[in-house]
């Protein structure tokens, strides 16, 4: 019986994915409430969470940005965040109103939150570059 050749060194995103969710529904299945199922869960989370079997459809947006121009989009996304933040604060700095001061809080918090999910996609961004070059995650290019 012959192989081919590297046959088994690539990985197939939509049989990862339907073995980690094959996975957590037979851990649910027989050892429902345990933490063994949390833990199947989050590796489905986590196989989502990072694209492993996103297909693009019909309805995909055309993806025509180099990495270095999406990190750049996002830097510039963080900014502007930044700049809502400030202006917000700004804005409300002589008012008494509990109620503008409760607004202004609450899109400092969505703000904080929104800039964090940027940054996160800015490093896993970094580290498929740095994947694709070969080379580890934080070194200089």
């Amino acid at each position: 019986m012959t192989t081919q050749p590297g046959r088994y060194r690539q990985l197939d995103a939509s049989e990862i994915d339907a073995t980690l969710r094959r996975l957590r529904d037979r851990v649910a299945e027989r050892f429902p409430d345990s933490e063994l199922g949390e833990v199947s869960a989050e590796l489905v989370a986590l196989a989502e969470e990072v694209g492993v079997a996103r297909e693009d459809t019909a309805a995909s947006p055309v993806r025509t940005m180099t990495p270095p121009e999406l990190g750049r989009y996002l830097d510039y996304c963080s900014e502007l965040l930044s700049l809502t933040s400030k202006l917000a604060a700004l804005f409300v700095q002589h008012f008494t109103d509990p109620v503008v001061l409760g607004a202004v809080n609450e899109i400092e918090t969505l703000v904080t939150g929104l800039s964090g999910k940027i940054w996160q996609k800015i490093e896993m961004l970094e580290r498929v570059v740095a994947r694709e070059a070969g080379r580890p995650a934080g070194a200089e290019a």
